[in-house]
């Protein structure tokens, strides 16, 4: 039988087989662990490795050809940029485009209403009832009146002859410088009073004129006798005499028709005078009021004189039913004039433009200032 003391050695022998085993067992497991992070570190690595080449491969240079096309889209995104950038810049917004809409509407209105356009050496509107100015332009220059003239011919002669009364055309029509227009009269012809002043407003006959300032002076004068020339200076002074009635101061008259003369001459506002004082006389309202004139000799001939302002043709593009007469005028010196009158709303109104350029800026004018202060 095995002692206690040979049980007690075995069993120290089995202890440390024991440790020794489990030692090893340890160094074992650590090795292996080693090993486990060893591998564990180069898969990390390798992975890291990894998602390096494939971000790097993102980010490497593409081929020449993918360069290329790559290149030329960009190009084209670049200049279809700036394509959009300069339609932007030269289309306006819709609050610029609404304002440069409204400044080109301010513009056709001030061109509207500009009355220097077209050119005129001297515009006025007055409302003849009470004389009230309204509008003016060179009221008091110094200016030729061409034609006009003719309205205070007639004036002077209706101082000494009554409309019906007759007289004889003479050779004195043959006064009229070359050039002139004329209402084509002939010496030994009778035509009442009435009849030869239409023959001087409405044609505007300069040998008509001459008919009126020879029978007139030689009537104001008693002297039958008196010869052409002398008559007509004389008429001249009856002329002046009576402009000086209607406080014309600022004109003078050297002939009977208006012809360019430096003695020859007046202000717009003599002539807005002359031109109420015409409108009260109611043979000569009717008579610068008309459109056409016709007269019939015994020897049958007819005479046709037509008005030469515009505003009484019903054929024109510039007639108006509210006007109702008075003149044109034009020569070299003067220009192209008109002092014409409208009934607009109850009331009688006075236009006159003098020195336009051409003969239908006179109406064009007339117009633009009836629209901007009356209409």
């Amino acid at each position: 039988m095995e002692t206690d003391r040979m049980r007690y050695k075995r069993i120290i022998a089995l202890l440390g087989a024991a440790m020794v085993i489990l030692s090893g067992c340890g160094r074992a497991i650590e090795s292996n662990s080693a090993a486990f992070s060893k591998i564990e570190a180069q898969t990390t690595v390798s992975t890291i490795e990894s998602t390096a080449e494939e971000s790097s491969a993102e980010d490497a240079p593409q081929t020449t050809a993918e360069t290329e096309e790559t290149s030329a889209a960009t190009e084209e995104t670049a200049a279809e940029t700036e394509k959009t950038e300069k339609a932007a810049e030269s289309k306006p917004s819709d609050d610029s485009s609404s304002q440069t809409d409204k400044d080109d509407k301010k513009d056709k209105t001030e061109t509207a209403d500009d009355l220097s356009v077209p050119y005129s050496k001297a515009y006025a509107l007055c409302r003849a009832d009470d004389g009230m100015l309204i509008a003016q332009s060179g009221l008091y220059d110094k200016i030729s009146l061409a034609s006009i003239t003719k309205l205070l011919s007639a004036s002077v002669m209706l101082q000494y002859y009554s409309p019906d009364d007759e007289v004889t055309v003479g050779d004195e029509v043959y006064l009229a410088k070359p050039d002139s227009t004329l209402s084509y009269i002939s010496p030994g012809l009778k035509l009442k009073v009435s009849e030869l002043i239409a023959a001087m407003l409405l044609p505007s006959g300069n040998d008509a004129a001459y008919t009126v300032a020879v029978n007139t002076a030689r009537a104001a004068a008693g002297d039958p006798d008196m010869n052409d020339q002398d008559a007509v200076e004389y008429f001249c002074g009856l002329m002046n005499g009576f402009a000086a009635e209607l406080d014309m101061g600022g004109s003078h008259f050297a002939n009977p028709e208006g012809w360019d003369d430096a003695g020859h001459y007046t202000t717009l506002g003599d002539l807005l005078k002359l031109a109420k004082y015409v409108l009260n006389q109611p043979e000569l309202r009717k008579i610068t009021g008309m459109y056409q004139k016709s007269v019939t000799t015994p020897d049958d001939i007819v005479y046709t004189w037509t008005n030469t302002n515009l505003f009484l043709d019903p054929n024109s593009p510039y007639y108006r039913k509210d006007c109702i007469g008075l003149k044109t005028g034009t020569t070299n010196s003067a220009g192209c004039c008109i002092v014409t009158a409208f009934e607009i709303n109850g009331a009688t109104y006075i236009c006159a433009v003098m020195g336009c350029n051409e003969n239908y800026d006179r109406y064009d004018l007339v117009q633009k200032i009836l629209n901007k202060y009356i209409q």
